[in-house]
């Protein structure tokens, strides 16, 4: 049986294949040690961005694009964010709001 008549496939050749093809790497965990990675700094609008890089990918993780919705700006429009570094190495951990006690 050959790639190119997989389409013809019958129960004799079904027992012939001992595994499954998939273009999914098996693997056990997921690599996020992304401080042994090569930092890399971009600017864009006067605003310096620092991220990291694989051999594959730039990657820039965590940036804000409005200042946080807390006191005054909760339940509003979005205002722009003001500043001048961002960190973009990570994200910050969620912020839960625990309910209250009863």
């Amino acid at each position: 049986m050959s790639l190119s008549s997989a389409s013809n496939i019958n129960a004799d050749d079904l027992q012939k294949l001992p595994f499954i093809w998939s273009t999914a790497p098996l693997t056990s965990q997921v690599n996020t040690d992304f401080p042994s990675l090569p930092k890399t700094n971009v600017t864009s609008n006067e605003i310096v961005f620092t991220g990291v890089r694989d051999h594959l990918t730039f990657c820039f993780l965590g940036v804000p694009y409005a200042s946080p919705p807390t006191a005054s700006l909760r339940f509003r429009y979005p205002e722009p964010w003001k500043g001048t570094y961002v960190n973009a190495t990570g994200c910050e951990p969620s912020k839960t709001i625990s309910p209250k006690s009863t």
